[in-house]
């Protein structure tokens, strides 16, 4: 393809175009009557320019060139005013002389031509001339389109183009049109260059081509005016029919083939001007002289001068057509006044005319005319572009049939010469040839024809001479386009046939006839036909009578009476020439291109199959293994490639006979096939195999391939398209003995091989005899390719299995080499078929359209199942990575020729599939390392600016195709995720974000820039429009904007520019707030044009959801944005937002409409019955069928994006795969009709009525299907914009609460979490995904705002009661049967609710909330059991269940801990909860197993050389929660009970401990982190020390002791290390190890205040704590009275006063324990050996403790006299520094007096 730039097109080419596309968007948006007034009003302005014709150009002008010289800056022209400076007037000036045409008409085109580029002056002139030819053509071309409209009465326009055509036909337009074609024909060429004399000659012969079709449509249903048709005659003569032109010499090929054209226009029109159509009788009545001479027939003197003139070209073979025509004319005329004697004295003509008694000038002008082969040049027209493609086709054959018509009623067919005859009927063949209407026409003119006419002669010939009537019928069936019409010819045609009274036939001289009054009779029977195979022969009876033809007594030919069947004697001839071939294949050619003609009609196949079998012979019936039409055309085709010399064209009509008989013979069909040497296929890898067998392949290399026409090719490609849609037939049926589809795959595969080998890569290469059959052979492979891997899923894995081999043979295993045609589609293809178009070869251009529409299918399939099969294959396709490289002679990269495609204007298809290719692989390159750059494969910087502005001139086209619109906005919006360097280019592709190359040359060009987001926003003017013609693109835009705001920060400043538009905030606010929403039923489901009569509202009701979702999210979006932001001014955000948003935002907060959102968007259309039922009816069909296969049709639809509208279908292909369904089920009825010969007008047996029942059972499951897809269609836009308006309500609440809840914030917020519960609670009858997930986005949604509820509103009066009627309100819905993720969602946000409360007594509220707590409790401790067991269980489970298992058992854990405080329920209540579901016991093993993973954790972390900490947390959670048990007397006693002291005994846990080896600190990499164990071990020591102080028995103050004393070597390690031993460290200081230190005093105080039952079993404890206490209050003391020391000891990021507060409290600790420990007497009286706990040693330098004491105790009165910050304040724990200071200095000071006693 050239280079895509901006086309320039002028007015009247711009009409031409509107008006042939029939573009009412192009005059005015509206109705069809507002576009019709608009055509109509301009046509009215522009009715004076079109009457002039080409005369509109007037040539250079003084007064022009005056004009222009004296303009300085501007000159207006039309009331337009164009700047124009010097240079400018010498270019206009140049344009003027070159084209010889008016100064100011060229100052308008160099302004058009400059207007897109104001520096292109390089090309400007070749630009402005064919700017100019365009407009020349154009303004003809509009009044040719406007006369074909107004001859098309279904047209909406035909009114208004034929009062405009009546209009300039007042103004004698024919006449100037007329004049105007003789100056073109007679011009001369003017001096100039042979290039542009070659243009200028073509121009000329296209205008002439242009103005003989308006004449030629003026007159098709209007008389011509008889002395224009002299000048018309005069002109024909003057240049010889216009093949003798002043300025041929410079025609080439093209030139020459439009000058036959311009023949051919020119002979058929003058010979339309002889109104050989208007029935003369009418003319008999007319007296008006003036309205007389308006008619040829009615002016004697014209038709004398004209016939003067034809005389004199009676022996020129150009004028013989001519001559046929004005025949005709003369024949008519004479048999008009023969039989009506008209007034007018037409003496002279009839002299004329009647040459003598035998002889008549029609009938020698008839003659003469065949003498110069007119038969011929109309054969020729026929085969010619004007009969083929030309807009004027229909008329022309019209006017050719009249001439063939009159012919024969001048000549009878049967008088003509052979020579003749074979003449006329080749030219009737071609003319009715596919031709619907015409052949109807001719069988209703056939049912009123004499005997005498062309087809009863060709049938008294028929078999003597039989390829005249077999050709002809041949022709007479119409065309297979219109299906019903072509049936009823087909009838006709079958009919003829099938009752013939006439047998022709030669009888040689030895027969013995008889003769009587009756005529001639055999004495013996005659053998007409032998006996061939199965087939019976035909004779004459010895009582036949018949008619001589022939009177030479040795070539006897005769007619014979009677009665037989044509289609007998046919197959007759087939088997006999099966069982004795002939040299060639003419004798049944014909019989083969009837059959194959008749068999492709389906009800006449089926009476074919029957007439076939009711002609066998009685005595073959038993013997015969295959049905006849089946065995004629396997042997034919056996023998006929078997020939020396193989016709293709024969071999053709047997392949396509066989293919249509496969639906009713499947099984021996493909059988014959697998078996058939003929149709045995090899790839170009294994043809090297010796094979000297014949074959259809050797065939196409030998002979098509050199002859270049492929129509035995073509045949085959359509037999495997038959075989593949064979296979979808028999979906339902179980394996046949006959053939498995397994050998149907094997034939398949071997078929594909062939072409992906063989056809494909080499194609191109071949030499054609028509272009055409190049796109064919093209798009035939695409679309077997395209059928292999949209319908072979879900069947058997042996198709499934050619299915994935075809997709990994283009996307991994292929050679490049075999993948260049498919690139070369794609990138070629478009430019080719515009090529095409545009030079008129409409067939060529049409199969190169359908070829790269196909490629293009076939791409997108390709790259959709890369996205499926992605994560098998990272890396990439060796087709992705061709797309992204330079291919073609000129190297241009892939990507932008593809990109090129959206120029295309011919069809739509094209660059929606093209732009559908560029969004795919934009996805599946996403993952790639590195991504690659699509900017940087879109050219230069002026091919990147034309490609954008291309796409964003069609985005804002509201003429072109939806689903073309709906490509480029789902493509930009990928664009935006994966390729954000282009997608910015299409946001604003002006020079500030594309430089220059050359950033130092100021830029001289000024170009608006384009913007994708603009586009996007004007869009929103109509949006009531699109939402209602075309959902799609609007919910496509919506998604675009949502997009461009989730990836703001790609673009920011482009994002601050929008987000101040006031327009896009309206037009989302009246979309959100739309309250008119789209009504979808499934009532009446019928089928129309593909889809079925609902599927449209479906789609608007889905649109219209997905067009409010995405309005949310960019709602939410630009809430996060501005939140986000850079707040210098330090305004609220509420002050931040853009005006529109906040307007939006007041009117959504608005009660009525909060209402109706919460309504509307909170809600569950699901209705599970549906798919449900389409399961059913499924399993019903199949069971019908005894059949298992009900999956076949069930097949779904794979969504590969998580993102709407990316690759869904709303409607009826949108879960279920429709299109599949339909396929299989439509195959599977024909099937059905063809086994059993199902026909309307059958009679009903209870077989019929099976059948009948089965495929109304078929219909059912389709409809079932489609209501199913419809629901889930609705149900899925739902979700997403219940999710959206989550997220929405989640943002608005927590960012800008006072804006969406400003109606009083607790009430409003309060009501709507209340409702959203309330809609919750109805959807707990309803078991299905979709409650299911509609119930955990609602749960979800209540989490999220009960969040802002509680930061909101917690210092309201009714806070408490409130969120207790919430908290109840859940508890109610917890018990219900929800998914687990569900309830787990609700039961963490009662435990938001619950801590938000904490502080709050609870047990003073109404008895309700106890109740609900209290239901809510024995709900969450069976979850807390399962949960608990799946967060640790150590399975094969992925890590994303394990983590989900562990949150839901973090949120369970600490539900419990809320539950159980004393504040919420008392423990009367929840503990026998506790108790009946073994919650306890529960823990402690659940504790046990935790303890046990994390060390398993820790123990697989340490092995590996670089890791992070990342250990469950179920084990510290779990202990959390025993902790809080454990500080409750009553469940301390259970705990006791259960064993805990064993769990704290012996655990996974207790031999680092009894070992010492646990490490406070472990390494982590290269740092140094916390050991989660140590901080297990801490919990332990914490609940040790609850037990014991909930519980101080003997029995517990002895487990405490031997805890103690088992895990003896960990509490030595823990003082040795706080201690510090010669120096005080970081470690010592450190937050876990003082933790740990202080939990061990606490454990020894309290043990010291039973210290009787203690002391016995706890000396050595005791004693061990004395050597441990003393130095490390002595350190502490130290680091009291050096806070410089404190400083450069503490660990990095610990603070100096929390530690010096853990300190004191250690300290007050062990004093106080040493208070207990020390009996005051005996510490006064007695020496220290005998203190209780000095037994082995002495207390270390008591005088030394005694003075760090006295100098600890001056520093403590410097700390009582400072007012410190509270620390903490919880349940009652030390408030202060001081306060602890204060009680440490009681306990010293106490200690000083005693020691001063003592000493």
């Amino acid at each position: 393809m050239a280079q895509l730039t901006q086309k320039t097109t002028g007015p009247f080419q711009t009409l031409f175009d509107a008006i042939e596309r029939s573009d009412g968007l192009y005059f005015q948006q509206g109705s069809a009557n507002a576009s019709d007034d608009s055509l109509q009003t301009l046509l009215a302005e522009r009715a004076n320019d079109l009457s002039l014709g080409l005369d509109h150009f007037t040539p250079p002008s003084d007064a022009s060139q005056s004009k222009l010289t004296n303009s300085t800056t501007s000159i207006i022209v039309d009331k337009k005013t164009i700047k124009i400076d010097a240079a400018a007037k010498d270019v206009i000036n140049e344009l003027s002389h070159d084209l010889q045409l008016n100064q100011l008409q060229a100052a308008v085109i160099w302004d058009a031509c400059t207007s897109v580029d104001k520096d292109a002056q390089c090309d400007l002139i070749s630009q402005a001339t064919n700017f100019y030819y365009q407009e020349r053509l154009a303004i003809l071309k509009v009044v040719s389109s406007m006369l074909r409209i107004s001859h098309d009465d279904e047209h909406p326009w035909t009114f208004t183009a034929r009062e405009a055509i009546d209009n300039l036909l007042e103004k004698g337009y024919v006449e100037r049109i007329l004049t105007q074609l003789e100056q073109l024909m007679k011009k001369t060429a003017p001096e100039m260059t042979v290039k542009n004399l070659k243009q200028w000659a073509l121009q000329n012969v296209h205008e002439q081509k242009a103005l003989l079709d308006i004449l030629y449509l003026v007159h098709l249903n209007r008389s011509c005016e008889p002395q224009l048709l002299v000048h018309m005659i005069e002109l024909c003569q003057s240049t010889m029919f216009g093949m003798r032109l002043d300025f041929d010499y410079a025609f080439e090929e093209e030139g020459k083939s439009l000058q036959k054209q311009v023949y051919g226009k020119l002979i058929l029109t003058a010979v339309q001007l002889l109104d050989l159509n208007t029935p003369l009788d009418a003319l008999s009545g007319l007296h008006n002289k003036h309205i007389q001479q308006k008619f040829l027939a009615t002016c004697p003197d014209i038709i004398i001068e004209i016939n003067d003139k034809v005389s004199a070209m009676k022996n020129i073979p150009l004028a013989s057509v001519f001559l046929l025509g004005w025949s005709c004319f003369l024949h008519k005329l004479n048999m008009w006044i023969d039989k009506e004697r008209p007034d007018t004295d037409y003496t002279p003509v009839k002299n004329i005319i009647k040459q003598d008694d035998n002889h008549s000038l029609d009938t020698t002008l008839a003659t003469k005319s065949l003498e110069l082969d007119a038969l011929n040049y109309i054969s020729s027209l026929l085969e010619s572009y004007l009969l083929e493609e030309d807009p004027n086709q229909n008329g022309y054959r019209a006017t050719i049939r009249t001439i063939l018509d009159g012919l024969t009623e001048i000549i009878r067919p049967y008088a003509l010469p052979s020579k003749h005859y074979d003449c006329l009927v080749d030219a009737t063949c071609k003319l009715y040839k596919g031709q619907t209407e015409l052949c109807e026409m001719f069988w209703e003119a056939e049912e009123h024809a004499d005997a005498h006419s062309l087809l009863n002669t060709a049938t008294c010939r028929f078999p003597f001479i039989s390829t005249p009537l077999l050709r002809l019928l041949s022709s007479l069936t119409g065309s297979r386009e219109d299906e019903d019409q072509s049936n009823s010819l087909a009838q006709n045609v079958f009919d003829k046939l099938l009752e013939l009274t006439t047998l022709t036939s030669y009888v040689v001289d030895n027969v013995m006839l008889g003769e009587d009054n009756r005529g001639i009779y055999p004495l013996a029977p005659i053998q007409i036909a032998k006996t061939h195979g199965p087939v019976a022969g035909i004779q004459i009876d010895a009582d036949n009578e018949g008619i001589l033809l022939s009177d030479q007594k040795l070539n006897r030919i005769i007619a014979w009476k009677k009665t037989y069947s044509g289609w007998h004697l046919m197959l007759n001839t087939l088997f006999g020439f099966a069982e004795y071939p002939q040299a060639t294949t003419d004798s049944i050619d014909p019989v083969l291109e009837l059959m194959q003609t008749i068999l492709s009609h389906d009800n006449i196949l089926k009476q074919m199959i029957k007439h076939a079998e009711d002609i066998v012979t009685p005595n073959s019936q038993s013997t015969r293994r295959q049905p006849l039409l089946v065995a004629v055309f396997t042997d034919l085709l056996d023998v006929c490639t078997a020939m020396d010399n193989p016709s293709p064209p024969t071999l053709t009509r047997i392949v396509r006979c066989m293919t249509s008989l496969l639906p009713y013979y499947r099984q021996l069909v493909w059988k014959n096939i697998g078996a058939s040497p003929s149709l045995t296929v090899k790839d170009s890898l294994n043809y090297l195999i010796l094979d000297v067998r014949p074959s259809i392949q050797q065939i196409i290399r030998s002979i098509e391939c050199k002859s270049g026409r492929y129509s035995l090719l073509l045949s085959v490609l359509d037999l495997i398209v038959a075989l593949i849609n064979d296979t979808q037939a028999d979906w339902w049926e179980t394996e046949n003995v006959d053939i498995s589809r397994k050998e149907k795959a094997g034939i398949l595969k071997s078929y594909i091989s062939y072409l992906l080998f063989d056809i494909l890569p080499n194609h191109g290469t071949w030499r054609y005899f028509s272009l055409s059959e190049r796109f064919q052979i093209g798009s035939k492979i695409y679309w077997i390719l395209i059928y292999t891997t949209m319908y072979f899923k879900s069947l058997d894995k042996d198709l499934n299995e050619l299915r994935k081999t075809v997709y990994s043979y283009f996307l991994y295993d292929a050679n490049p080499f075999y993948l260049a045609p498919l690139l070369e589609c794609l990138t070629e293809g478009p430019g080719v078929a515009t090529k095409l178009l545009e030079s008129q070869q409409y067939t060529a251009g049409d199969e190169a359209e359908q070829m790269v529409e196909s490629g293009l299918i076939f791409t997108r399939l390709l790259l959709t199942y890369r996205l499926e099969d992605i994560a098998r294959h990272p890396k990439g396709s060796v087709l992705e990575q061709l797309l992204l490289e330079r291919t073609g002679n000129t190297k241009t990269k892939t990507l932008l020729q593809i990109a090129q495609a959206i120029s295309y204007t011919y069809s739509d298809r094209i660059p929606t599939e093209a732009i559908t290719i560029l969004r795919l692989l934009a996805q599946t390159t996403s993952g790639w390392t590195p991504v690659p750059m699509f900017a940087e494969q879109l050219g230069d910087r002026d091919q990147i600016y034309a490609i954008l502005c291309s796409f964003l001139e069609v985005a804002e086209n509201s003429s072109r195709d939806p689903e073309l619109l709906v490509a480029i906005w789902q493509m930009l919006t990928v664009l935006l995720k994966t390729q954000p360097s282009l997608a910015i280019l299409f946001l604003d592709c002006g020079d500030s974000v594309m430089p220059s190359p050359k950033s130092a040359v100021k830029q001289q060009k000024t170009v608006e820039s384009g913007s994708a987001v603009k586009a996007a926003v004007d869009l929103f003017q109509n949006w009531q429009m699109w939402a209602t013609d075309a959902p799609a693109v609007l919910s496509s835009v919506l998604r675009f904007l949502a997009t461009f705001w989730e990836t703001a920060f790609d673009h920011y400043s482009l994002v601050q520019r929008t987000r101040s538009d006031n327009a896009l905030w309206l037009g989302i606010s009246e979309i959100l707030l739309n309250p008119n929403e789209p009504v979808m039923t499934n009532e009446d489901l019928s089928w129309e044009d593909d889809k079925t009569s609902h599927h449209d509202d479906t789609q608007r009701a889905c649109c219209s959801s997905l067009d409010k979702a995405f309005a949310l999210q960019i709602l939410t979006f630009e809430i996060h944005l501005t939140a986000h932001a850079d707040n210098r001014n330090n305004m609220t955000l509420a002050e931040r937002l853009p005006a529109g948003v906040k307007t939006l935002l007041v009117k959504m907060s608005e009660p009525s409409k909060l209402a109706w959102m919460r309504d509307t968007f909170i809600r569950n259309n699901f209705d599970p019955s549906l798919a449900s039922t389409a399961h059913e009816s499924s399993q019903n069909l199949v069971s019908l069928l005894d059949s298992t296969h009900a999956e076949a049709l069930l097949s779904q639809r794979q969504r590969l994006s998580s993102d709407p509208l990316e690759d869904t279908y709303y409607g009826d292909d949108f879960l279920y795969d429709i299109e599949l369904a339909y396929r299989r089920l439509t195959l599977m009825k024909d099937h059905l009709s063809s086994r059993y010969n199902i026909t309307p007008d059958i009679v009903v047996t209870p077989k019929v009525l099976a059948i009948l029942h089965v495929q109304k059972t078929a219909d059912q499951v389709l409809g079932d299907l489609c209501r199913a897809n419809h629901n889930y269609s609705k149900v899925d836009s739902d979700m997403i914009l219940l999710e959206a308006f989550k997220n929405f309500i989640d943002t608005a609440s927590y960012q800008v609460p006072g804006l969406i809840w400003a109606n009083k914030l607790e009430t409003s917020l309060f009501d709507f979490i209340m409702n959203a519960l309330t809609r919750m609670g109805n959807l707990i009858n309803r078991d299905d995904s979709i409650s299911n997930k509609t119930a955990n986005i609602i749960a979800s949604l209540v989490r999220d705002t009960i969040e802002d509820w509680t930061r909101q509103n917690s210092t309201t009066p009714v806070y408490v009661q409130k969120t207790l009627e919430l908290v109840s309100e859940m508890c109610a819905l917890v018990n219900k049967p929800f998914k687990d993720t569900t309830r787990h969602l609700l039961l963490e946000t009662i435990l938001i609710a619950l801590r938000s409360v904490r502080n709050r007594d609870l047990t003073r509220q109404p008895p309700r909330i106890n109740d609900s707590l209290s239901l809510l409790l024995g709900v969450v401790c069976p979850l807390f059991a399962s949960t608990s067991q799946l967060a640790l269980y150590e399975s094969e489970k992925s890590e994303e269940l394990k983590d989900e298992a562990i949150k839901q058992s973090t949120v369970l854990t600490f539900l419990l801990r809320e539950l159980v405080r004393p504040a919420n329920l008392v423990y009367n209540i929840w503990l026998p909860i506790l108790e009946r579901h073994s919650t306890l016991p529960s823990l402690l093993k659940f504790i046990k197993q935790a303890i046990a993973l994390v060390v398993l954790e820790i123990k697989c972390k340490s092995k590996e050389t670089d890791y992070s900490l990342q250990i469950s947390p179920c084990a510290d959670n779990l202990l959390s929660l025993l902790t809080a048990l454990s500080m409750q007397p009553q469940a301390t006693r259970l705990l006791i009970q259960h064993e805990i002291f064993t769990l704290l005994n012996d655990n996974s846990l207790s031999l680092q401990l009894r070992d010492g080896t646990l490490e406070t600190f472990i390494e982590c990499g290269t740092q140094k982190e916390y050991n989660p164990l140590h901080h297990l071990w801490c919990h332990m020591l914490r609940v040790m020390a609850n037990i014991l102080h909930a519980c101080p028995i003997n029995s517990v103050i002895q487990q405490t002791l031997i805890f103690l004393e088992r895990y003896g070597a960990r509490l030595e390690i823990a003082f040795f290390t706080a201690n510090g031993v010669s120096d005080i460290t970081a470690d010592s200081l450190s937050e876990p190890i003082m933790i740990e230190i202080e939990l061990l005093c606490t454990l020894i105080q309290y043990l010291s205040k039973y210290l009787e039952m203690s002391l016995a079993n706890g000396q050595d404890i005791f004693s061990a704590f004395n050597n441990a206490a003393f130095p490390l209050l002595r350190v502490y003391l130290d680091l009291f009275t050096h806070p410089k020391q404190l400083e450069r000891t503490l660990p990095k990021c610990a603070s100096k006063k929390a530690t010096q507060v853990r300190m004191a409290r250690i300290s007050r600790t062990i004093l106080l324990s040493m208070a207990m420990l020390f009996k005051e007497e005996e510490f006064r009286t007695d020496s220290s050996s005998k203190w209780p706990i000095y037994k082995s040693t002495k207390p270390p330098t008591i005088e030394g403790l005694i003075n760090s004491m006295i100098v600890g105790i001056n520093y403590i009165d410097q700390w009582k006299s400072q007012k410190d910050k509270e620390v903490w304040n919880k349940e009652g724990q030390i408030t202060s520094i001081s306060v602890v200071f204060a009680e440490l200095f009681r306990v010293v000071q106490r200690y000083h007096k005693l020691l001063s006693l003592s000493s």
